[in-house]
């Protein structure tokens, strides 16, 4: 049989069942005396309504039906009253009076980018909102004022001070905005800075210094802040003027800037041997001077700074003479007396003597030669007057030629109609004559007449 099964009793839509055993062999059921049962339903009684607790009623809102208070059957789900009677409509219709508006909303002030509320009563039962003579308000937005903006100006950067980019600022709020539109997108919390900008370098080259003018270092200066570096990276700032090199003055000396030749003069200079620089120029007379007898010369182009000495002025004074503060040299027209080749003088200049050698001589003679065919032979006359000559002498590159007929007619010092020789040129087209003229001791230059 197994344990007794309780009986379940039928509810007003449901039939029970009787307390029974139930044979799990034969599939039959016994009631409490083990006595076969054929039937354990318990019919429905409609009398049978599980009404459990009386539900409260639920009052009708705004926008939402209410109940009446209704016992309910969980068995056949009917709703009855408080008297049990059958409820077909437990429904409290609408009521669009019964907001439930609570304590009035104060107004919520609008800012430059949050829009405020107004004043108002809000229904927690269907949302909505109304205005404090409780007229349904569909929009409580307080637009916001928007931003009063300022603009700051931008503050460009240099190469010694950061800058800052333009921006907008809040009159209100102080909030500040990178553009003027003023957007949400656009807030800065600082200004945005702008980062100092590389030195603009110019080079001054390092030029050394002279004796008369500074030179400098090298070194670089900003086109924009005008500082001064002493590299190219701006990196090493100087002091101004720190680079200049102080002038070095001038290191004087005397020296021979030029030696004199036998042709041209020397210079002493005294002067700079740094730059060049000539305080003073002495001029050294050339080692020779040659000059006519009866003519003067000077034996240097400037005197200056010169002192002239004749070594021997016993010897040579008697046709030559030096004035020892110009130098000029005078000579005498003495034929009479023997003339040296060589005459010494010292010059003195910057302390230093120099020796010139003065030659005087005679100049050649004048002569002319004509040549005429006279036979098989040439003749040759010869025309002249040398004034204070002895004599003249006249010899040639004529292998053969008679010295003593020349001598015969070409040795007076003025020519006559006989002063001309016939010659036997043989295979030569041209002779040379080489003529010179005497006086006394002394023995002119060579004139040389090819003809």
């Amino acid at each position: 049989y197994g344990e007794l099964i309780p009986e379940k009793a039928a509810t007003c839509d449901k039939p029970g069942e009787k307390a029974h055993y139930h044979c799990s062999g034969c599939e039959k059921d016994f009631d409490e005396e083990k006595r076969e049962l054929t039937d354990i339903t318990l019919p429905v009684n409609p009398e049978n309504h599980t009404y459990g607790e009386l539900i409260p009623e639920k009052a009708a809102t705004c926008d939402k039906p209410g109940e009446k208070a209704h016992y309910h059957c969980s068995g056949c789900e009917k709703d009855f009253d408080e008297e049990k009677r059958e409820l077909t409509d437990i429904t409290l219709p609408v009521n669009p009076e019964n907001h439930t508006y609570g304590e009035l909303i104060p107004e919520k002030a609008a800012t430059c980018d949050k829009p405020g509320e107004k004043a108002h009563y809000h229904c927690s039962a269907c949302g909505k909102n109304f205005d404090a003579d409780k007229n349904e308000i569909t929009d409580l937005t307080i637009a916001a004022t928007g931003h009063g903006l300022t603009a700051i100006q931008e503050i460009p950067a240099t190469c010694t001070v950061e800058g800052q980019k333009a921006y907008w600022q809040c009159n209100s709020c102080k909030q500040m905005f990178g553009s003027a539109i003023g957007m949400d997108a656009d807030k800065i919390s600082a200004p945005i800075k702008i980062s100092k900008l590389n030195h603009k370098l110019s080079k001054t080259p390092a030029k050394p210094a002279t004796c008369t003018a500074s030179g400098n270092k090298e070194y670089y200066t900003c086109g924009m802040c005008h500082a001064h570096f002493a590299d190219n990276g701006g990196r090493t700032g100087i002091a101004q003027n720190s680079w200049i090199i102080n002038a070095k003055g001038h290191s004087i000396a005397s020296r021979v800037d030029k030696k004199p030749t036998d042709k041209k003069e020397g210079s002493i200079v005294k002067g700079c041997g740094v730059c060049g620089y000539v305080e003073d120029r002495l001029v050294i007379p050339k080692k020779k001077l040659t000059l006519n007898l009866g003519k003067s010369a000077k034996l240097v182009s400037n005197a200056r700074g010169c002192t002239f000495t004749l070594a021997n002025a016993k010897k040579y004074g008697k046709y030559f003479k030096v004035d020892e503060k110009t130098g000029k040299v005078t000579t005498k027209k003495d034929y009479s007396t023997k003339i040296k080749k060589s005459i010494p003088i010292k010059v003195t200049v910057g302390g230093q003597t120099y020796t010139v050698t003065a030659k005087i001589k005679i100049p050649a003679p004048s002569v002319k030669i004509t040549r005429k065919k006279v036979g098989d032979r040439y003749r040759y006359t010869f025309k002249y007057n040398i004034p204070k000559a002895d004599k003249i002498k006249v010899r040639s590159n004529l292998k053969g030629m008679n010295t003593k007929v020349v001598d015969k007619y070409l040795s007076q010092p003025k020519s006559n109609a006989d002063s001309y020789i016939n010659l036997d040129l043989g295979k030569m087209k041209k002779v040379k004559f080489k003529i010179v003229a005497y006086y006394g001791k002394n023995v002119s230059e060579t004139r040389v007449i090819t003809k």
